[in-house]
This record gives C-alpha cells, sequence and structure tokens, in this order.
C-alpha cells in the first residue's frame, strides 16, 4: 500500500508541472557544431542562449580556519569575502563558479559548517556569476595495501558488504536532504545546474556491484531532481573516466579488469544531463574528449576541476622548492584552450582548481602523527610537531607524491602512479589562482594577491567573450642572473588575428623599469629588446617584471618574469692546456666558481639526455648502442664514455658509477648541449675531462650565479698529438731515487689505472689473483728476520712488508700493462703522480740488480700513446 502512495505521490508531482513551462536550463545540440551544449533562458522569453562555462571552484576559506571544523561565520554568508572575491571572478570574465559542499548539513563530528545561503546566491546574481552548488556524499573508511595492490576498506556505515547494498536508512537519509536541498533554492536564478558528489568512484574498489549500486543511488537523486526542478539539469562529478571492475571472463573462467564506466553512465545512471570531470593527466586531457565519444556517451562534458599546483618541490632537497606561477598558468592555459577546441565533441567548459590557496589542507589528524610517513607516501610530510598547533596558519607543503599502486614496497613509473606534475607532487595548500595573505587591519577578509594563472585565464575568458584573440609571448623563464653582468633579452609577441602589437614592461609593484636601470625598445613589428646591468645594491633581491604586449583592439596579455639577483658570476682568467684532444684533462684557473652543486659522481657526459639526471631514459640510450663500434651503424659517440671507439662494457660500468646522480646548474659547457666530466671543482680552480662532441672555441662556466664571460677558449686537434718527454730531473741516481718527467700530453684522460710492474710477480702484464696470492706469502715479514721477505713486495722501502705495503698493492689491482706505465729499462717503477704534463716515479730497488749500472731507456705510456725516450745514468 505503502508503495502505491509514493507512486501516486510522484505521479501527481508530475502532473502538477504546467504542460507550457520552458526550463530555464536545457541541454540541446549546437547550431554550430551539431554537439549538445548547455542553452539557458534566464529571462523567460523564450530565446535560449549557448551558455559555456567559465568556472572557478571556489572554497575561500580565511587563513587560521579549516574548511571542515566550525568557525565564526559560514563564509558562504559573509558578504564582506563574497563581495571581495565575486568582483575579483567578475573582473576575470568568469561566469561561474563551483561550490563542492553547498548543501546545509554536517557529520557526527559537527564539521562540513558551510553551505550556500540566499546571500550566497543574491551577491553571485549581482555579479552575473552563475552557481553549480555540490551535494556531498560522504564515504568513510581508509586506504591499504592487499593481494592485489591498494584497495579501500570500507568501514560498512555507508554499504551493507554482506548484502552488497546501500543501507536503507543511508539511503532514505541522502534522499531526504537532497529533496530539501532542492527544494529550498530550486527558484533562484542564479542556479545553473546541480552537482552530485566528488571523485566517489575511487572509492568504490573493483566490485562491480558496489559500483552499480552506487551509481543507481545517483540516478535516483537525479530523477527526483527532475521531478522537482524541472527548470535546471543535474550533473555528476566522476573522478577521470575511469571505473575498473574485476569481473570473470566466462571463456577462460579468469577474473579481469575491465573499464564499468560507460555502462554505469548509459545504463545505471541514464538520468544524468552532464557528466563532470575531474580530469588531472598533466599538461594536456590527451584523448579524454575522443575516448568519451568512443565509449558511446553521448553526454555534455564539463571538466569540473583541472590544472596545477603553483608549488615545485624539489624531491632531493627539501630547501630546494619556489613557487611556480610560469608552469600553473601556461599548464591551466593549455588545458583551457583544450576545452573550448573540444566543444565539437560536447565540452560544455571548466571549473579550474580552484579559486585561492588552501591553508587548511594538512588536515588535523596528521598532526597526532607528526612526521609521521604514510605508506603510499615516498616523501615525508613537511611539518613538525611545533607547527602541528598552527597548522592553519601556516601554508605547508604537505601533499601526496607517487604511489606505490602494486603494494611491493617499491616506487616505479612503469607500474605505479605519479602525480601528474612536473615534480610529481600535489602540494595541496598550492592550488589558488590566487595567493591569501593576512590583511593588517583586524577583523577583514584576507588579501587576494592574483597569480599569473588567473591573468592568463582573465585573458583566455576575455577573449572568449569578446571574439578577439590576445596576443601571444614567445615564453620567457624565471631565472638567476648576476651583478654587474649585462643582461639582453629579445622579446616577440604574435597576435593571432595578425592586429599589430605593442611591446612594454613594468616592475611587478607598478614602478617604471628606470627604477632599476632597466630600459625596454619597441620595435614596432611585435618585437623588442630588454636590457638591464643590475647594480650591486641589487643583489640578493628577487624582481618581477610584467612584460606587457596590447594589439589594437586593446586586447591585452602580460607575461610575468622573476629575476632572482645573485652572487657574482665565474670568472675564467685561464685555460691549461690550451691545445688537447677527446679524453684531455683541462685545468680552468680563476675565481667564483663556488662549490660544486652536483652530486660527487653526477657524471653530465653520462647524462645523454641533458635532464640533469643520469637516470633511465640514459640507459636506454646507451643500451641502443651498446656492443657497437665506431663506424658501425647504431655507434652512438656519446656513449662511448672511454673514448675507445667502441661501447662495451667499461662504458658501462663507468655510466653505472653516474648512475641516479643528479646535476644542477653547475656545468663547464664546450659547445651548446656538451657539457664537460667534471673531475675536480674549487672556487678558484676546475679540471674536467674533453668529452667526444666537444668543438674547438670558448668555454664557459655556468653556475647558479650566471655564466662566464666569452673569451677562454680550447683548441682541439684532429688528431692524436704525440705524447712527448721534454726533460727528466735527476738525470743520474741510485735505486729509490724519485725521478721527475716533464713533457706535453703525457696522458690519456680515458686512462686511469697506472700498471707497475712492482706489483706483478710472474710478469705477465697483469696484477691479479695470482699476483695478490704472492705478496700474500711475503706479508708480515722483515728483512732483518728473514723469513721470506724480499724487497720487491716492500714498496714502502722501510724493510717491512707490512699494511702499508698492503694499501699500496691494492691501489694497483686489475691494473694491465696496457693501462698506464713507466719502462725504465726492463723494469715497471712504481709511479708516484702523472698529469698530462709531468710524470712523477721511483727507481726500482732491484734496479741494479737487474739492470746493472750505466745508462737506462725511460719512456711513459698512456693507452695508445706512447713516449719518445729519454736517458737516466744508473749509479
Amino acid at each position: 500500500m505503502k508503495s502505491v502512495f509514493l507512486a501516486i505521490l510522484f505521479f501527481c508531482l508530475i502532473l502538477a508541472i504546467p504542460a507550457f513551462a520552458e526550463p530555464w536550463v536545457t541541454v540541446e545540440p549546437s547550431q554550430e557544431t551539431g554537439a549538445l551544449e548547455i542553452q539557458v533562458d534566464f529571462d523567460g522569453n523564450g530565446v535560449y542562449d549557448p551558455y559555456f562555462i567559465r568556472g572557478v571552484g571556489y572554497s575561500p576559506v580565511p587563513i587560521g580556519r579549516s574548511g571542515y571544523q566550525w568557525g565564526t561565520t559560514n563564509i558562504f554568508n559573509d558578504e564582506r569575502i563574497l563581495r571581495r572575491d565575486f568582483q575579483l571572478l567578475k573582473d576575470m570574465h568568469a561566469n561561474t563558479i563551483r561550490i563542492w559542499k553547498a548543501d546545509n548539513t554536517n557529520n557526527a563530528q559537527n564539521e562540513f559548517p558551510n553551505f550556500i545561503t540566499a546571500r550566497t546566491l543574491d551577491l553571485a546574481e549581482e555579479y552575473g556569476l552563475k552557481v553549480v552548488p555540490g551535494f556531498w556524499l560522504e564515504f568513510n573508511g581508509y586506504w591499504q595495501c592487499g593481494l592485489n595492490g591498494r584497495e579501500f576498506v570500507w568501514d560498512g556505515s555507508f554499504f551493507d558488504l554482506t548484502n552488497k547494498n546501500i543501507w536503507p536508512h543511508i539511503r532514505t537519509n541522502i534522499l531526504a536532504r537532497w529533496e530539501l536541498f532542492l527544494r529550498e533554492f530550486k527558484d533562484h536564478p542564479a542556479i545553473l545546474f546541480w552537482v552530485i558528489g566528488n571523485e566517489n568512484n575511487y572509492h568504490l574498489g573493483k566490485d562491480a556491484i558496489l559500483a552499480e549500486r552506487f551509481y543507481s543511488l545517483v540516478n535516483e537523486m537525479a530523477q527526483m531532481a527532475h521531478a522537482i526542478d524541472p527548470n535546471h539539469l543535474v550533473a555528476f562529478v566522476n573522478g577521470d573516466i575511469f571505473v575498473p571492475v574485476d569481473i570473470v571472463d566466462q571463456e577462460t573462467g579468469q577474473t579481469v579488469e575491465v573499464n564499468y564506466f560507460s555502462h554505469l553512465m548509459n545504463d545505471v545512471a541514464s538520468n544524468v544531463d552532464i557528466l563532470g570531470l575531474n580530469v588531472y593527466r598533466g599538461e594536456t586531457f590527451g584523448s579524454l574528449f575522443q575516448d568519451i565519444r568512443a565509449m558511446g556517451i553521448d553526454k555534455p562534458v564539463w571538466i569540473s576541476e583541472y590544472g596545477i599546483d603553483a608549488w615545485y618541490g624539489d624531491r632531493y632537497d627539501d630547501e630546494g622548492g619556489y613557487e611556480d606561477q610560469q608552469t600553473q598558468a601556461v599548464w591551466a592555459g593549455q588545458l583551457w584552450d583544450e576545452i573550448v577546441e573540444a566543444r565539437a565533441l560536447g565540452a560544455v567548459g571548466g571549473t579550474v582548481m580552484s579559486y585561492v590557496d588552501e591553508w587548511w589542507k594538512p588536515y588535523a589528524w596528521l598532526c597526532e602523527n607528526a612526521g609521521w610517513r604514510q605508506w603510499w607516501q615516498p616523501y615525508w610530510l613537511l611539518m613538525s610537531g611545533s607547527n602541528c598547533g598552527v597548522f592553519n596558519n601556516t601554508h605547508d607543503l604537505y601533499g601526496y607524491g607517487p604511489t606505490d599502486d602494486n603494494c611491493d614496497g617499491t616506487i616505479d613509473e612503469q607500474n605505479d602512479w605519479f602525480p601528474p606534475t612536473q615534480d610529481h607532487f600535489f602540494n595541496e595548500e598550492w592550488w589558488g589562482l590566487m595567493g591569501a595573505r593576512r590583511n593588517l587591519s583586524t577583523g577583514e577578509p584576507d588579501v587576494m594577491t592574483p597569480r599569473y594563472a588567473y591573468t592568463l585565464l582573465q585573458q583566455k575568458f576575455e577573449e572568449l567573450v569578446a571574439g578577439n584573440h590576445f596576443p601571444v609571448f614567445d615564453e620567457i623563464e624565471d631565472r638567476v642572473i648576476a651583478v654587474e653582468r649585462p643582461l639582453v633579452l629579445e622579446l616577440r609577441a604574435q597576435d593571432p588575428d595578425g592586429d599589430d602589437v605593442l611591446i612594454s614592461a613594468r616592475l611587478a609593484n607598478g614602478e617604471a623599469l628606470s627604477t632599476i636601470g632597466a630600459q625596454i625598445s619597441d620595435r614596432g613589428n611585435g618585437t623588442a629588446e630588454f636590457s638591464w646591468t643590475p647594480a650591486p645594491g641589487l643583489l640578493g633581491q628577487v624582481v618581477g617584471i610584467v612584460f606587457s604586449a596590447t594589439d589594437t583592439h586593446g586586447g591585452l596579455t602580460e607575461m610575468p618574469v622573476i629575476f632572482s639577483v645573485t652572487l657574482v658570476p665565474p670568472n675564467v682568467t685561464a685555460v691549461s692546456p690550451g691545445t688537447a684532444v677527446y679524453g684531455d684533462l683541462i685545468a680552468l684557473q680563476g675565481g667564483g666558481f663556488g662549490s660544486y652543486q652536483a652530486d660527487a659522481k653526477y657524471n653530465p657526459a653520462a647524462d645523454f639526455n641533458h635532464d640533469k639526471v643520469v637516470d633511465s631514459l640514459d640507459l636506454s640510450i646507451l643500451s641502443a648502442s651498446y656492443g657497437k663500434r665506431s663506424g658501425q651503424a647504431g655507434f652512438n659517440r656519446s656513449a662511448d664514455l672511454n673514448f675507445d671507439d667502441k661501447v662495451d662494457s667499461a662504458d658501462f660500468f663507468m655510466f653505472a658509477d653516474s648512475y641516479a646522480r643528479r646535476g644542477k646548474d653547475d656545468f663547464v659547457v664546450l659547445r651548446p648541449g656538451v657539457f664537460a666530466r667534471v673531475i675536480s671543482w674549487r672556487e678558484n680552480e676546475i679540471r674536467f675531462e674533453v668529452p667526444h662532441g666537444a668543438d674547438s672555441g670558448e668555454i664557459i662556466v655556468r653556475t647558479e650565479a650566471g655564466e662566464s664571460l666569452p673569451g677562454m677558449t680550447l683548441q682541439l686537434l684532429t688528431q692524436q698529438p704525440a705524447m712527448t718527454i721534454t726533460s727528466i730531473s735527476p738525470s743520474a741516481g741510485g735505486s729509490r731515487t724519485i725521478v721527475s718527467l716533464s713533457g706535453e700530453f703525457l696522458m690519456e684522460g680515458s686512462v686511469n689505472v697506472i700498471y707497475q710492474s712492482g706489483y706483478d710477480f710472474d710478469l705477465d702484464g697483469d696484477v691479479d689473483t695470482y699476483d695478490f696470492q704472492s705478496f700474500l706469502t711475503h706479508y708480515n715479514t722483515r728483512q732483518s728476520a728473514g723469513n721470506g721477505y724480499i724487497a720487491k713486495a716492500d714498496y714502502d722501502g722501510d724493510a717491512d712488508i707490512d699494511v702499508q705495503d698492503f694499501f699500496l698493492f691494492a691501489a694497483g689491482y686489475g691494473s694491465k700493462r696496457g693501462d698506464r706505465y713507466v719502462s725504465f729499462g726492463s723494469l715497471f717503477p712504481r709511479v708516484v703522480s702523472w698529469s698530462a704534463t709531468s710524470v712523477v716515479f721511483e727507481i726500482p730497488h732491484d734496479a741494479k740488480a737487474a739492470i746493472g749500472s750505466g745508462q737506462v731507456s725511460v719512456t711513459a705510456k698512456s693507452g695508445q700513446k706512447q713516449s719518445n725516450s729519454v736517458n737516466f745514468y744508473l749509479n
């Protein structure tokens, strides 16, 4: 009887709607593209106009407040906050705001206090803004690692997990609250359409039945909305377009994962009018809109969230992050352009994430575990116990990094999820188009500071309204510059409509460029030259400069660039030697080089793609050339790290030594894209190895303070120069005499191991395990004891074969005669030091017994090089 009564009541509600009533908002095919679009007739004149959402996600939680806990006022009923923001949104040419939780409901903890009121909607209408109010659907549970990876564990308060259904009292309660919400605001002209939920699909797991039960609730809510309020549409917000479920393949009997989304939207939730999608795929949506149509989903698509946060964090240096307004703006602009271009595929606009930074995001429960690392979180939560007491008053770096989806204890790009941002981290408190700062006037709302993303979207929204395409700048990145070093930048802006473009600039604080001694010269053809030599008084300051391009119709595009005025740049005063071949070691003299910022073993030569990290991408380049020799197809000269004209295991070991090492801003540049391998880096001297691919020309040292001035050059020879000994000192002496050879090109850079015959007991040209065993037979013997002592193994000549001799032997272990050695007649003496211009060695203790007195021929060999001979008189 009760079900019959409800059916009659529902039927009567439908009959109560006048047959002639036309909805205020509808979905119809576009006359221009044929795709579905939103059309509106708010003045009731029977003429419908297309409505494209130029929107912003709106949640202006004040500094010091939590988005969930009760505060002094409801932010959506605070006229000071609303007027502050609605004017800025109007100036931005936005026409829509999305409010995630607009309904007046709270959970058991008395949370979720903020909700829309008549004042919210009245003021929105006054400023020309439409509202898409969200009705929040709260799931309770937690994430954990399961047998098949990360899974959401329900607490049972929403679903009856035994019967796989929504608890009847939960469903009834949701529908009752939904009805009250609809009836309270359904007649207000500021409502654009209703919104159900937010990314609830991410918590449904892979159970097809649970997914169907939930989306059936969404469908019932849409049906109710249509019956109560025929003037407005209903949207549901999904997290992207993937709802994975596990099903059993009837042919194979295997469990397979399929995307259930098209079935859920087309069949289960068919009464939903608009498909809202929160999409974070990086700087492009990719094939999103085409994929939706390929699924057979024929609903208008509203991108309910998109964008990127404004903080770039250095994962290897907690102090290395910075506010990256440029990338945030560029990505938001590119994504908006794709939304506009997708109108022919049913895109009806987007609401960018989000209006203002949300300082409250490090939730209160995290403070109970300050410094705790979540199992899926690869980086420490950047919070401290002292900070947690005032966490809503601090602009934290809390967020989400790559997720160990398959729960194997490691994170890799093939099997796990990486946040699609430049730093692979979602900094939750930094998503705002606006930065917030406290108002010095007590009790007054925070002050909003527009970021470049606001300015760029403002321009793009205005373009859409006015039909005038604004000029487009060639991008210039933020940069670090040096004092007293001239800077000249070429600026270029093009107008898509072909209008003339005027380029100008000002300081970010509104002052003229002349304030800092800079100037700009516009050429009248869409190009200009900016020049500036920072004065010493600006050292340590950050200067913001806004470049503007204006077309003949008043279309204005602004590009802010941040200049950090920092240390005195490096200065190279000498290059030694000035002539070299590939593999030679070069010394640069000068000053201002600073301390080397890269990892100690970072080898720019192994960083084939020059992205400042030696990683799997570089390994793939090395692998593609592995086993190839010079002249063979596929041989990559850059991968020949030891310059022996083949890519083999020796190159692999050199590469492996630098794997996972990172560089920063310190390089020796031999030509664009070619960086030297740094051997040592001091404040006034840099030693590096000349890599393949270098050319004769200027040497530039680059640090975070800038680049050295041109002028110092290196000449690379096309042929190997002769290895030449020019002098020997002394030219006579006995055993244990230290002798120095001077000359040119005495070292081939790729050869680092020095062979010494004193370590080669069997004289087979290879210091190996046999020689080690031979050495051990004489270990711990003394000349005075006569217990197996031999002078050959007494490398330090102290008549005692002990640990010092062991260390000397170990240094030469693994060497071969083909590596590097000095020949003293038939002997190979111990080498003390070896450089490109000097070799120092010790006359062997048994030289006189082995060779006899008189003239002895001395030569040096390094890799493929062998020197001329000089004479030494052994006495």
